[in-house]
């Protein structure tokens, strides 16, 4: 879903996860990151950025969450930086799909990666644990008309 905020610096686009994405959650469990493992699929991780650097490899490409100036750096081919504009700590909503994986942080960015085959891997560096609360996510294919 996206939304315009207007800043000191002018508009932005905000972007978040739409609302009818809580409905297709089912079970839940806690999850702790380790350094590498294997991704379950197709689930939804939802965890907090806080005070320390984080960052998330996905194949050969990564991102970093630089925790003192409070934004992203992406190390992809289209290099960007993004500043969070909103105070607080980062709320991060994370699909995980065979394919793909999309982040939302902080209902302002949204960072995807796809692949052209199954993506099973996330490697995470932090100097702290990052947990998580993992819903395992119903196909939308379920509920057919």
């Amino acid at each position: 879903e996206l939304s315009l905020m207007k800043t000191k610096l002018g508009y932005r686009v905000l972007r978040k996860p739409i609302d009818e994405l809580l409905s297709l959650r089912k079970d839940s469990f806690e999850f702790e990151f380790k350094k590498s493992q294997l991704l379950k699929t197709p689930c939804e991780y939802v965890f907090t950025l806080s005070d320390e650097d984080v960052t998330f490899t996905i194949r050969d490409e990564s991102f970093t969450y630089n925790a003192k100036e409070r934004k992203i750096i992406s190390n992809t081919r289209y290099h960007k930086e993004y500043q969070f504009i909103t105070a607080g700590e980062i709320k991060v909503r994370m699909f995980a799909d065979t394919k793909s994986i999309e982040f939302f942080m902080a209902d302002e960015i949204s960072l995807t990666y796809y692949a052209d085959t199954r993506i099973q891997e996330l490697k995470v560096e932090s100097s702290k644990p990052l947990k998580a609360i993992v819903y395992n996510l119903k196909s939308i294919w379920e509920n057919k008309i």
